[in-house]
């Protein structure tokens, strides 16, 4: 089925078949490797996208849902060239920096938990965006 899609501004169209998800549209046919499969239960939040301006979850949504319809990833909360202060965290953050990350909310956790912290970031930092645009 071919569908054309809003993504972070540009229209973009592919063939899909109808049970893609679309977590698997945005990474592998779109290549944009900033919404992550993180968790294979919908909990962890790392696959987190706006579509139409709401968060949802990508792993649970197929592709075609999102046909005719605006999805905004990670990558797309910037105003140009440079990284949004949300992508600037999530690259720090994803890099072990940044206040409380090395010695705070993340460094209390072990292991799997740490790990699921930073999958958890994308889901974070859009619902942050979202409350920031108000």
């Amino acid at each position: 089925m071919r569908i054309q899609v809003n993504v972070n501004g540009e229209p973009r169209e592919a063939d899909v078949e109808p049970r893609l998800l679309l977590v698997h549209f945005i990474r592998d046919t779109l290549g944009l490797i900033g919404t992550h499969w993180g968790c294979d239960t919908s909990n962890c939040g790392a696959c987190t996208v706006h579509l139409d301006g709401e968060p949802v979850k990508s792993c649970t949504v197929l592709a075609v849902r999102a046909n005719g319809h605006d999805v905004t990833t990670i990558e797309g909360v910037s105003s140009g060239a440079d990284l949004s202060l949300l992508q600037q965290g999530f690259r720090e953050a994803r890099r072990g920096r940044g206040p409380g990350l090395r010695d705070g909310a993340r460094g209390g956790f072990p292991g799997a938990r740490r790990r699921a912290w930073g999958h958890a970031l994308p889901f974070l930092l859009l619902r942050m965006h979202a409350g920031l645009r108000g």
